[in-house]
Protein backbone atom coordinates (compact mmCIF):
# COMPACT_ATOMS: atom_id res chain seq x y z
CA UNK A 1 0.00 0.00 0.00
CA UNK A 2 1.02 3.54 -0.70
CA UNK A 3 0.08 6.22 1.83
CA UNK A 4 -1.18 9.48 0.32
CA UNK A 5 -2.54 12.72 1.77
CA UNK A 6 -4.83 15.29 0.20
CA UNK A 7 -7.05 18.22 1.17
CA UNK A 8 -10.21 17.29 3.08
CA UNK A 9 -12.31 19.28 0.58
CA UNK A 10 -11.43 16.72 -2.11
CA UNK A 11 -12.85 13.71 -0.26
CA UNK A 12 -15.87 13.20 -2.55
CA UNK A 13 -13.70 13.68 -5.66
CA UNK A 14 -11.30 11.04 -4.30
CA UNK A 15 -14.12 8.52 -3.79
CA UNK A 16 -15.53 9.26 -7.26
CA UNK A 17 -12.09 8.65 -8.78
CA UNK A 18 -11.68 5.45 -6.76
CA UNK A 19 -15.02 4.10 -8.07
CA UNK A 20 -14.06 4.97 -11.65
CA UNK A 21 -10.71 3.22 -11.20
CA UNK A 22 -12.31 0.11 -9.71
CA UNK A 23 -14.67 -0.12 -12.69
CA UNK A 24 -11.66 -0.03 -15.01
CA UNK A 25 -10.03 -3.09 -13.39
CA UNK A 26 -10.24 -6.32 -15.40
CA UNK A 27 -12.82 -8.83 -14.24
CA UNK A 28 -12.18 -12.54 -13.80
CA UNK A 29 -14.55 -15.02 -15.45
CA UNK A 30 -17.77 -15.29 -13.44
CA UNK A 31 -17.08 -12.17 -11.36
CA UNK A 32 -20.15 -10.22 -10.34
CA UNK A 33 -19.65 -6.63 -9.24
CA UNK A 34 -16.42 -4.77 -8.69
CA UNK A 35 -13.01 -6.08 -7.69
CA UNK A 36 -12.43 -5.86 -3.94
CA UNK A 37 -9.57 -3.47 -3.26
CA UNK A 38 -8.44 -2.40 0.18
CA UNK A 39 -8.33 1.30 1.02
CA UNK A 40 -7.37 2.24 4.57
CA UNK A 41 -8.30 5.63 6.01
CA UNK A 42 -5.91 6.98 8.64
CA UNK A 43 -6.66 9.78 11.13
CA UNK A 44 -6.82 13.18 9.44
CA UNK A 45 -4.28 15.83 10.38
CA UNK A 46 -4.36 19.56 9.74
CA UNK A 47 -7.18 19.52 7.19
CA UNK A 48 -5.54 16.71 5.23
CA UNK A 49 -6.97 13.23 4.77
CA UNK A 50 -4.55 10.31 4.81
CA UNK A 51 -5.26 7.03 3.03
CA UNK A 52 -3.34 3.84 2.37
CA UNK A 53 -4.23 2.81 -1.19
CA UNK A 54 -3.31 0.35 -3.93
CA UNK A 55 -0.26 1.58 -5.91
CA UNK A 56 -2.28 1.20 -9.13
CA UNK A 57 -4.78 3.73 -7.78
CA UNK A 58 -1.90 6.14 -7.11
CA UNK A 59 -0.98 5.95 -10.81
CA UNK A 60 -4.64 6.45 -11.81
CA UNK A 61 -5.01 9.52 -9.57
CA UNK A 62 -1.77 11.03 -10.89
CA UNK A 63 -2.85 10.49 -14.52
CA UNK A 64 -6.24 12.06 -13.69
CA UNK A 65 -4.54 15.14 -12.22
CA UNK A 66 -5.87 14.59 -8.69
CA UNK A 67 -3.78 16.69 -6.27
CA UNK A 68 -2.13 14.55 -3.56
CA UNK A 69 1.17 13.96 -1.81
CA UNK A 70 2.79 10.60 -1.15
CA UNK A 71 3.82 10.10 2.49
Amino acid sequence: MTVIRFNYNLKSKFFDAEKLWQRSLPKVPGQIGETIVSTVEHPATGGMLIFGIDPRLVDFLAADGFPFEVD
